[in-house]
C-alpha cells in the first residue's frame, strides 16, 4: 500500500517567532492598563454601586441582590469571592475588568493575526481596541461587560475552531464558555445566533471543511439548554419588569448602531470586498472556462472566511436587537446590552488594511486607520463622573454636627414602585447608593428612599416624622444644582402644606458635586409681626 504522495501532505515547518511585535503588544497593553488603573480609582457610578452592594453583603445575598438590578449573580460571586481576599475598594471592584480589558488586546491580536497572516495586522486591531472608547469605559468600570467582551472574543475563535475540528475538548469548551457567558450577562445570548449561522454559511457555502456534523451540534445545544436552565426564574422576573427600559432605551433606527460602535462603517468596505472579489472577479474567472481560472488560493478562502465570521458576528446580534425593540418585546437595542458583538467591528477594520491589493497599499491604510483611531480617542468627549464619594463624606461630616433624617433620589428606573405597596427589602434595593462602598453615618431607621420623578413623594406619617426631626438631609442624582435644588423644594412643600400654622420649610445648606448633590432643608425663619 502506497503512503500519500509529498506534494499532497501538508508540511508545517517551524516558523521563527516575530518578537518586534509581542514586545509592541506587551508594551501597548502595560502602558494602556496603567493609564486604566488611575481611572479605576475614581469614585464609583450609580450601576457600579448595585455591584458593590449585591457583592458586599452575605452569599447567602448575592442572588436576590443581583436578580433585583436585573443581573444573572455569576459576577457578583466573582467579586463576592475576590472580596474575601482583597478589602473593598474602587480598584478592588473594578480589578476583574481591568484584567479582561487587557486580556482583550492580546485576544484580538491574536485572533487577528492568524486569519490576516500576519503579527502586524494583530497589532493594528489591538491598538485600535486600546483606544476604542467603549473599550476603555468597560475597563475601568465594575460591571460585567468587560468580560462578556472577552469571553465572547474567544467564544466566537473557539466556534471558528470547532467547526472544522470538533473535538471533545473544544465541545466542552464551547458549552462551558457559552453557559459563563450567558450567567454573566444574559444578553450574551445575542452571540449565538451569529455562530450557528457561520456555520451554516460555512457548511453550505463550503468556505472550509466543517466537521462539527448536526448530530454534534444538536446535542451540544441541548447541554447549554440545560446549563441556561438555572436562570429561568430570574430571566422571567426581568421580562415582567422589561417596560422599565422604556424610561432610556427608545426605539430608533438600526444605522444608529454607527453612534455606538463607530468602527462598524468597516462592516460596510469589507462586505462590499468580499461582494466583489466573488461576483465580479472570480466567478467571470470560472464561467470564462480559461485554462489558468483555477479556484481561489487558500489564504483568499481563509480571508473570506474570517471575513464573513466578523460580519455575522457584527450585525446578526445587533440585528436582533434591533428587531425586539421595534417591535416592543424587549429594549434590546443599546450599547451595554451588545458588548458582545463589538469587538468584531475593530477586527473588521484590521481586515481593510488587509484587503488593500499591494504591500504599500496594506501599510498606508494600517497607519491611516491607527492614526484615526487616535484621532477618535481624542476627539471623543470624556465621560462625565458620579462623585458619590465625595458626596457621601461631604454628608458624614454634617451628620456629625446636624444628625437629621437622610432622604435619598436616586434616580433609578424602579423606584417609581415605592409609590405602591411594596416589601421592606425594595426601599433597601432603592438605597444601595448609601449602603454600600460608601455609607451614610446614619441608622437605617433615618433612610428614606424617594421616587425620582412627580409628585406626591411623601405619606403623611413621613410628613410628620420629618416635622418632628426639624429638617433633613435630601441627596439627589442629577446633572445640575437646579434640579436638586427643585427635588429638595418639592419635599419641603409637602412637609409643609398640612401644616399652615407652622413655618415654611426651605433650602438651607446644600452641596455642588458632581452629578451627585446634597441639599439640606428645614424651617424658615419665622418673621414676627408687630
Amino acid at each position: 500500500m502506497s503512503g500519500p504522495s509529498y506534494s499532497s501532505r501538508m508540511i508545517r515547518m517551524p516558523r521563527a517567532i516575530d518578537w518586534k511585535p509581542l514586545i509592541l503588544l506587551a508594551a501597548l497593553v502595560v502602558a494602556v492598563t496603567a493609564w486604566r488603573v488611575s481611572q479605576a480609582q475614581q469614585s464609583l457610578w450609580l450601576d457600579e454601586l448595585h455591584t458593590a452592594w449585591s457583592a458586599g453583603g452575605e452569599l447567602s445575598e448575592v442572588a436576590p441582590r443581583a436578580a433585583a438590578g436585573n443581573q444573572p449573580p455569576f459576577y457578583f460571586w466573582l467579586l463576592w469571592g475576590e472580596l474575601r481576599l482583597v478589602p473593598p475598594s474602587e480598584l478592588a471592584f473594578r480589578g476583574p475588568s481591568l484584567v479582561a480589558g487587557a486580556l482583550l488586546m492580546a485576544a484580538v491580536y491574536f485572533i487577528a493575526a492568524r486569519w490576516l497572516g500576519s503579527p502586524w495586522f494583530g497589532l493594528l486591531a489591538a491598538w485600535i481596541i486600546a483606544l476604542e472608547q467603549g473599550a476603555n469605559h468597560y475597563a475601568v468600570e465594575a460591571r460585567s461587560y468587560a468580560l462578556v467582551t472577552l469571553l465572547a472574543t474567544a467564544h466566537v475563535a473557539l466556534f471558528a475552531e470547532l467547526c472544522r475540528r470538533p473535538g471533545w475538548k473544544l465541545r466542552a469548551a464551547f458549552i462551558v464558555g457559552a453557559a459563563l457567558l450567558f450567567h454573566l450577562h444574559f444578553t450574551s445570548a445575542l452571540v449565538f445566533p451569529a455562530e450557528l449561522l457561520f456555520w451554516f454559511v460555512a457548511r453550505v457555502r463550503r468556505l472550509m471543511p466543517v466537521r462539527y456534523t448536526v448530530r454534534q451540534l444538536t446535542l451540544d445545544l441541548a447541554l447549554i439548554g440545560v446549563l441556561w436552565l438555572p436562570a429561568a426564574r430570574t430571566i422571567g422576573g426581568v421580562f415582567g419588569r422589561r417596560h422599565n427600559w422604556e424610561a432610556f432605551i427608545p426605539q430608533e433606527p438600526f444605522w444608529h448602531f454607527l453612534f455606538w460602535l463607530s468602527w462598524s462603517m468597516a462592516a460596510l468596505w469589507v462586505l462590499a470586498a468580499v461582494l466583489v472579489d466573488r461576483y465580479a472577479v472570480e466567478l467571470p474567472r470560472i464561467r470564462s472556462n480559461s485554462p489558468d481560472a483555477g479556484g481561489p488560493s487558500p489564504e483568499a478562502i481563509r480571508l473570506r472566511t474570517f471575513a464573513i465570521l466578523c460580519l455575522l458576528w457584527l450585525l446578526v446580534p445587533l440585528t436582533l436587537a434591533w428587531l425586539t425593540t421595534s417591535l416592543n418585546l424587549a429594549r434590546l437595542f443599546f450599547a451595554r446590552y451588545v458588548v458582545a458583538a463589538a469587538p468584531a467591528a475593530i477586527l473588521l477594520a484590521a481586515t481593510c488594511a488587509r484587503l488593500a491589493p499591494s504591500k504599500p497599499a496594506r501599510v498606508f491604510v494600517g497607519l491611516l486607520l491607527a492614526g484615526a483611531a487616535l484621532w477618535i480617542n481624542q476627539s471623543l468627549p470624556v465621560r462625565e463622573q458620579e462623585d458619590w464619594r465625595g458626596a457621601v463624606d461631604w454628608l458624614n461630616e454634617k451628620l456629625q454636627q446636624q444628625p437629621l433624617p437622610v432622604l435619598v433620589f436616586s434616580d433609578l428606573i424602579e423606584d417609581q414602585g415605592l409609590r405602591e405597596p411594596h416589601d421592606p427589602s425594595f426601599e433597601d434595593f432603592c438605597l444601595f447608593p448609601v449602603a454600600a462602598i460608601y455609607r451614610v453615618n446614619a441608622p437605617r431607621g433615618d433612610l428614606l428612599p424617594l421616587p425620582s420623578h412627580g409628585t406626591g413623594l411623601l405619606n403623611s406619617n413621613q410628613r410628620l416624622w420629618l416635622r418632628e426631626r426639624g429638617g433633613a438631609w435630601v441627596i439627589v442624582r442629577t446633572k445640575e444644582l437646579t434640579r436638586a435644588n427643585a427635588s429638595a423644594e418639592a419635599v419641603a412643600a409637602e412637609v409643609s402644606a398640612d401644616s399652615p400654622s407652622g413655618p415654611l420649610w426651605g433650602l438651607k445648606d446644600n452641596l455642588r458635586g458632581e452629578r451627585v448633590h446634597v441639599v439640606r432643608i428645614g424651617p424658615r425663619a419665622q418673621t414676627i409681626e408687630p
